[in-house]
């Protein structure tokens, strides 16, 4: 399952997936590293995403190859650079856009009222998300916001690593996964607005509040 969820991500040439995917497996290494986890016990994980990547790699190659003799639907992956760099050019405007309504707001314009000022800079024509979730935040609801959400992160990651070393296998398994998971989410929020979508953004507090429940000091009902 892990193998074909990677070579579905790589095939979809997202950047911002890739990114999330490169930094969350980062991730997931320190965690388990500094947890002194039995190598037997991640090291599967790890080589099924490795031969992901691997098999995934080949299948954009040969895709390449193929597009650049047709107009079909692998036309995306053969034209995943220009798409790329026009990409990049508009986030950029969004983002500054982002950081004009937010600096002429310091208390934020109110939650999900983005769309209402995007065009107010000058930069972009209306559009519902910066597409960087914490520019959006500190546009929407001010910087003290972000602040907020800065001190929770750092809050529960002490709560994360405390007394990890000692904690049974089982239960570091689950630190670590839960742990890539929501550093692969903050890598992507820094080209998306996934803290925008009700499901997304609430999965990521239920896995703050797991790691709670699974920390050495806590009560695990």
């Amino acid at each position: 399952g892990i193998t074909i969820n990677i070579i579905a991500l790589l095939l979809t040439q997202s950047k911002g997936g890739i990114l999330a995917l490169a930094i969350g497996l980062v991730a997931f290494l320190v965690f388990h590293l500094s947890a002194k986890t039995p190598a037997k016990a991640w090291i599967p994980g790890v080589s099924a995403v490795i031969i992901g990547i691997i098999v995934g790699l080949g299948l954009i190659t040969g895709a390449t190859q193929l597009a650049n003799s047709s107009n079909g639907a692998l036309s995306r992956i053969s034209g995943a650079s220009s798409q790329a760099e026009q990409s990049a050019g508009f986030r950029k405007n969004l983002w500054l856009s982002a950081v004009d309504i937010s600096v002429s707001n310091p208390v934020g314009t109110g939650i999900g009222t983005y769309r209402f000022y995007s065009a107010q800079p000058g930069r972009t024509d209306s559009t519902v998300f910066a597409h960087q979730s914490y520019l959006q935040l500190a546009a929407e609801a001010g910087w003290a916001a972000l602040l907020a959400l800065a001190s929770l992160g750092i809050l529960w990651l002490k709560f994360l690593f405390k007394g990890s070393r000692l904690q049974p296998t089982a239960i570091q398994l689950t630190k670590g996964s839960i742990f890539a998971a929501c550093v692969g989410f903050g890598a992507h929020g820094m080209v998306e607005s996934n803290l925008s979508f009700f499901v997304s953004g609430l999965i990521v507090f239920l896995f703050f509040e797991l790691v709670m429940q699974k920390s050495r000091d806590s009560t695990d009902p």
